[in-house]
Parts: structure tokens; C-alpha cells; sequence
């Protein structure tokens, strides 16, 4: 039995010392020379082809079962910009801006569009209509 554990003792000593070599050997990623600069690309075909920024009023939201909902008028949204452009919501937070959807712990906030509207949808993930929500800054932004 002492025959044992001396054997299991020897053999975990070179095994962690078979790792350690192992881990210091490994060398690190050194940058090459730097190789000649590339071609610029194309220009881009996207046209940012309306911006709004606006307060959206707590009165703007109505209820409907479990969540709150509003609808913006925003008439740059054509059926060509849905078939090939895009249509981008954010909300501002404090100084930040977030793009749509956005969450806060169980709360959400989403978006969807139709031929010139914006529906904003806010909801709880648990099924509890939460309180109307308050004005909030937001800001659309039309991509053809």
C-alpha cells in the first residue's frame, strides 16, 4: 500500500510538472510585417433619406389587453423602403440612445412597420400590463 501511494505521489509530481512546461513552451502570437494597404471599397448605395427626433407624450399610448401600443405617422416609410431599405427606431435612456427593441428587466419596448406607420409596443414579459409608459425621446431614421 505505501508502494501505492508513493507511485500515485510520482505521478502526480511529473504530471504537474509536464503541464507547467507545457504552458510556459507555448509561445504567443507575434504580429508580421505589415503588408501593403488594400483598395478602398465601393461606395455603399445606402441613402439615410429621413431622419425625425421627438417627444413621444405619455398620452400618446392606449391600452389594448396586456400591453401598450402607439402608432407613428412617419410617410417616408414607402413600400419601397420596406422591400429594400430600413427603417431604424431608438429611444433615448438618460444620454443614451437604444435601438428598438430595447429591454429594461421585464419590460420591453418593440417596434414593427407597415406602409407609412410605426407601431411602438410597450410590454411585460409576464403577462401584467405594466403602468403607461412615460415620455421618452425617440428618433426614426429611414435608410432607401
Amino acid at each position: 500500500m505505501d508502494l501505492r501511494k508513493k507511485f500515485g505521489r510520482i505521478t502526480f509530481v511529473v504530471v504537474v510538472i509536464s503541464a507547467v512546461c507545457f504552458f510556459l513552451s507555448c509561445k504567443k502570437n507575434v504580429a508580421g510585417p505589415k503588408g501593403d494597404p488594400g483598395a478602398d471599397g465601393a461606395k455603399g448605395n445606402v441613402v439615410q433619406s429621413h431622419t425625425k427626433s421627438f417627444v413621444h407624450p405619455t398620452s400618446a399610448w392606449t391600452k389594448i389587453e396586456f400591453e401598450w401600443e402607439s402608432v407613428l405617422y412617419v410617410p417616408e416609410i414607402t413600400k419601397d423602403v420596406l422591400m429594400r431599405g430600413e427603417v431604424k427606431v431608438y429611444m433615448q435612456v438618460g444620454n443614451d440612445w437604444y435601438d428598438l427593441p430595447y429591454a429594461e428587466g421585464l419590460f420591453y419596448t418593440k417596434c414593427r412597420f407597415v406602409q407609412g406607420l410605426v407601431y411602438l409596443t410597450y410590454y411585460n414579459t409576464h403577462s401584467t400590463i405594466p403602468e403607461r409608459p412615460a415620455a421618452k425621446n425617440f428618433r426614426v431614421v429611414v435608410l432607401t
